[in-house]
């Protein structure tokens, strides 16, 4: 079981690129059936081993999540989009639980790991074919596609990548490794032209710093991303005045601004949530709710009002409830300071945290837990994290009872 799952992990991003047609106006992204492979499989290990299932961080706030989204089946009018979406949610709840139980050494994560990466990297020679030229404002494609995706994307696996390094990193040559493995993921994300990401990085970055305490991690990095901001920023500088005098600029520019999106996604969302505050309009019910729009007839790119507006006051506290039961035991763990623990259990630790917060803030400038690709890798690294704790709390049973 553990072999398919990193197969389906390697390849997943492809079978979000294929798309079949249901009907003349309906095309469900392939990704579909392997949802539905993953959770058939959830439910037969289940069966066997319930007690494995419930006991994880995670499982009993994802499964009451699961189930007040599917009441929304009764009265939303996107029961189609509905079932795919809750099909989407359920599958991270199958890699979660599955990953999680059979990640039982080290040696499996550091397997799991180097999947995630190259399955990364099909990811971004996927992005770019679609890219046939660079052009940052006329490249928006939907779906997974987009530059914000691909961006997001970039950082949640750049921290993950840098706080496993950087905290278990101990002799030059391995400074050296990582701070160019920095550069790397900066670059990409300085072609990724995506500000959410950037601002996700810099606070990944700074729990790096919080965790670490080690002063020559600190006045590198620090100093590395300085610098990059700098030229990064001079970089939009040019590019927008190079746009000024094209007519579809300023409309163009100030509908994806921030000012925009405040001023006319965010009041949108608000306002179709007003209409149903309890329970919302259903589960993915966004793309209909956004052709309605009075203000602009777009999505809110913001996972907390997206979800606000499809399922309520109840749905958006059961989904912090979700997040907090991800975050509190890596938190709790990352507290305690034993001697002795494993360096690589703890730098997993760290990287879980710096994605976590980084997810967290990203979240208010974009769609992230509703997105295929970005949710699906998020809830990957939180199983590698909540993995990491169940190793650590063998070691330490082991070490003070052998």
């Amino acid at each position: 079981m553990f072999a398919f799952l990193l197969m389906v992990t390697l390849l997943r991003p492809l079978f979000f690129y294929i798309e079949l047609p249901i009907n003349k106006e309906i095309n469900i992204s392939s990704d579909a059936f392997v949802s539905i492979g993953i959770i058939a499989i959830l439910c037969i290990y289940y069966f066997k081993y319930p007690k494995k299932v419930i006991g994880l961080p995670l499982s009993v706030s994802f499964i009451i999540f699961l189930v007040y989204c599917l009441f929304g089946v009764f009265y939303t009018e996107e029961k189609i989009g509905l079932l795919i979406k809750l099909g989407r949610f359920a599958s991270y709840f199958s890699v979660y639980v599955l990953f999680t139980c059979t990640l039982n050494s080290m040696k499996r994560i550091k397997i799991l790991k180097a999947v995630i990466i190259l399955s990364y990297g099909i990811f971004c020679i996927a992005w770019f074919l679609e890219y046939q030229k660079f052009d940052i404002y006329s490249l928006e494609f939907v779906g997974i596609t987009s530059k914000n995706t691909f961006g997001i994307l970039t950082t949640i696996v750049s921290l993950f990548m840098l706080g496993w390094k950087s905290g278990s990193t101990r002799n030059i040559t391995g400074w050296i490794s990582n701070y160019l493995l920095l550069i790397i993921f900066i670059t990409i994300l300085i072609f990724s032209y995506t500000r959410t990401a950037w601002i996700g990085f810099i606070i990944g970055m700074l729990i790096f710093f919080i965790f670490i305490n080690k002063l020559k991690f600190i006045i590198i990095y620090f100093l590395t991303i300085i610098i990059v901001i700098i030229l990064l920023w001079n970089y939009i500088s040019v590019r927008t005045e190079d746009l000024k005098n094209m007519s579809f600029y300023r409309k163009e520019y100030y509908q994806s601004s921030l000012e925009g999106r405040i001023l006319l996604y965010y009041p949108q969302a608000i306002y179709n949530w007003k209409e149903s505050p309890i329970w919302g309009h259903g589960l993915g019910s966004s793309k209909r709710l956004s052709f309605l729009s009075n203000f602009i007839q777009k999505p809110p790119h913001n996972e907390y009002l997206q979800i606000l507006q499809e399922l309520g006051i109840v749905g958006i506290f059961l989904y912090f409830y979700l997040l907090w039961c991800s975050f509190v035991p890596i938190f709790s763990a990352l507290k305690q300071r034993i001697r002795n623990v494993s360096y690589e259990l703890h730098s997993i630790l760290i990287s879980s945290m710096s994605v976590f917060g980084a997810f967290i803030i990203m979240s208010i400038g974009q769609e992230t837990f509703s997105n295929g690709v970005i949710g699906n890798y998020f809830i990957l690294i939180i199983s590698i994290g909540h993995s990491a704790l169940l190793l650590r709390k063998n070691w330490l049973f082991r070490h003070f009872n052998g």
